[in-house]
């Protein structure tokens, strides 16, 4: 894990600079195009290369974020416990699993409804070293693809509750979430636990954790 964590690192600081580069020269040559109005282009040739210039900027601004996660990720340890808002460590936990999931045509999304503060008191580098590792076993309970819809949201019994629910594609079943041996310990290990669930009939297969809660005042807000 360590070896792959350097790795990691190493390619995270490398392709920064090339998409810092990148980024940086699409921005100066959308400007360059906007200051000339596109008096040597008719219009519709005008507004078709600024789109393109803005999607191969966009692009840009996406790989950047993603290599400073990775970054981050990689050179992060564990060990502090604090409160935190979980739901932003879900966030990471799906950013940074999205280039493997859609290998297997999985999406990774937030469900819609769920606002409520969501402070833990645990590790977080931990919690999202955990997260990370649930999220890529997702194709055992989706093996034709589908959607994992996350939420995390406070309990009544001083914990935090998190869902992972599985939502395969048109009327296709699924399967039971394989839950990785290091990501039971690390639950345990914070006072919480995780479990598989099932839905009715072949559909609906999930999981559900839970940590301690922390003081939602001490936390710093949701991240946009």
């Amino acid at each position: 894990m360590s070896l792959i964590g350097r790795i990691a690192s190493g390619l995270a600081h490398e392709l920064n600079g090339p998409v810092g580069v990148a980024i940086s020269f699409t921005a100066l040559a959308r400007e360059t195009l906007a200051s000339t109005e596109g008096k040597d282009l008719d219009p519709d040739r005008f507004h078709k290369l600024s789109e393109y210039l803005r999607l191969i900027e966009d692009a840009g601004v996406r790989a950047r974020s993603l290599t400073r996660l990775m970054w981050s990720f990689a050179n992060a340890r564990p060990g502090a416990v604090e409160d935190f808002n979980l739901t932003d460590i879900l966030a990471r936990a799906a950013d940074l699993a999205t280039p493997a999931l859609k290998a297997a045509q999985i999406d990774a999304k937030r469900e819609e409804r769920a606002h409520q503060p969501a402070v833990a008191h645990a590790d977080p580098v931990l919690c999202l070293q955990s997260l990370v590792a649930l999220l890529l076993e997702s194709p055992s309970a989706l093996p034709g693809g589908g959607t994992v819809v996350w939420r995390a949201a406070p309990n009544s019994d001083r914990k935090i509750r998190l869902t992972l629910r599985a939502q395969p594609w048109g009327e296709a079943s699924t399967s039971p979430w394989a839950i990785p041996t290091s990501v039971e310990s690390a639950f345990r290990a914070q006072g919480g636990s995780i479990q598989a669930t099932t839905g009715p009939g072949e559909r609906g297969h999930g999981v559900v954790g839970h940590l301690p809660a922390g003081d939602p005042a001490s936390a710093a807000p949701e991240e946009a």
